[in-house]
């Protein structure tokens, strides 16, 4: 730790900072840096009540140094934090889990923008769908400067992060490149990014799924404040409930199946009569393992959405386990619904 203070000018250190015996990072680093600690009282108060009681490993598993930017932490109790060893020396201390990591990582980010905001540093996210891995990396492949792809299962995270002087053209051009997959540039899940649209439209959503279970609504109704918007749907797994409740033809679940684009154009266009809403979103596919053919393959997804009077049905075949494909299915019908808003007569 010395010698990397030496050479640069901040530090990252994750882990040691639970309860076991083995969590000696503060430890060190009150050896080292003669660290005085204090009681970060938010977290021992969660603490406490999560326990139902106190003792004094956890008050130490609460202890941040005396002057130091505190960052909370939702999905744990130790909470993170930073401090200065010299000006302009910083150590960033954070808990091992990667969860906790997540939840604290956006104001991680704003620390250090506020911390190195002489123009020479840049931290900034860009988050993908719809797009493989492979693809991401050739469209940024002659762009020189730190830009580290990371899955964001089913997603992607573009991140661009540089200590030196930055062409702020860059940015730009990376949303350029990446036009048709950028859902934002915050630290937001999608469904928080669609939740918000609406919101702002004053649109209102129904969902109608077969093969996902439910999933979909699952991730709306997960944004604090989606009742706004989201009217509600069903699980329509049988051919009797797409017919009761969406209002599909027997003749078309007989001519072209469950899983066809008739079915699901029919899906969201009776869905969104019945439950007056402005936008819909549909699914019905194949998640295997079984129950596949070679017309209709396992992964194959057909799903819809409605947007006012226009209705889109895209065909994907997605790969993976059951939980993935479905998984990938929730993820993208949230992501074409989006893009559908945002860009409608596209």
């Amino acid at each position: 730790i010395l010698k990397s203070i030496e050479e640069f000018n901040l530090i990252f250190i994750t882990g040691g900072l639970g309860l076991g015996p083995k969590d000696i990072t503060r430890d060190i680093l009150r050896d080292i840096f003669n660290v005085k600690y204090r009681v970060h009282e938010p977290s021992l108060r969660r603490m406490e009540e999560f326990y139902g009681s106190y003792s004094k490993e956890l008050e130490r598993q609460s202890f941040v140094p005396e002057k130091s930017k505190i960052f909370e932490n939702r999905e744990g109790f130790a909470p993170g934090f930073a401090f200065e060893v010299i000006p302009g020396k910083w150590v960033v201390v954070l808990p091992g889990p990667p969860e906790e990591i997540e939840s604290m990582w956006n104001e991680v980010e704003k620390f250090l923008k506020e911390k190195f905001s002489t123009g020479n540093f840049l931290i900034h996210r860009f988050r993908l769908a719809g797009i493989y891995e492979a693809h991401v990396k050739k469209l940024i492949e002659d762009i020189h400067i730190d830009v580290k792809v990371q899955i964001r299962r089913p997603g992607i995270d573009l991140m661009v992060r540089s200590f030196q002087k930055v062409d702020m053209g860059i940015l730009e051009e990376i949303r350029r490149r990446f036009k048709d997959y950028i859902y934002t540039e915050d630290d937001k899940d999608i469904e928080e990014v669609l939740g918000e649209e609406l919101r702002r439209r004053n649109l209102t959503l129904s969902v109608f799924e077969s093969c996902t279970g439910g999933l979909v609504q699952h991730k709306i109704t997960n944004v604090p404040g989606s009742s706004e918007y989201f009217v509600g749907g069903g699980v329509v797994y049988s051919n009797r409930l797409k017919m009761e409740i969406c209002g599909v033809r027997e003749e078309t679940l007989k001519l072209h199946g469950a899983v066809s684009q008739e079915t699901v154009h029919e899906m969201v266009k009776g869905g969104m009569e019945r439950f007056g809403t402005d936008t819909c979103i549909a699914i019905s596919g194949i998640a295997g393992p079984g129950g596949g053919s070679k017309e209709k393959p396992v992964g194959l997804v057909f799903i819809g959405t409605g947007f006012k009077k226009n209705i889109d049905v895209k065909r994907y075949i997605f790969h993976g386990s059951r939980v993935f494909i479905k998984e990938q299915s929730a993820f993208i019908s949230i992501f074409q619904l989006l893009k559908a808003i945002r860009n409608p007569n596209h």
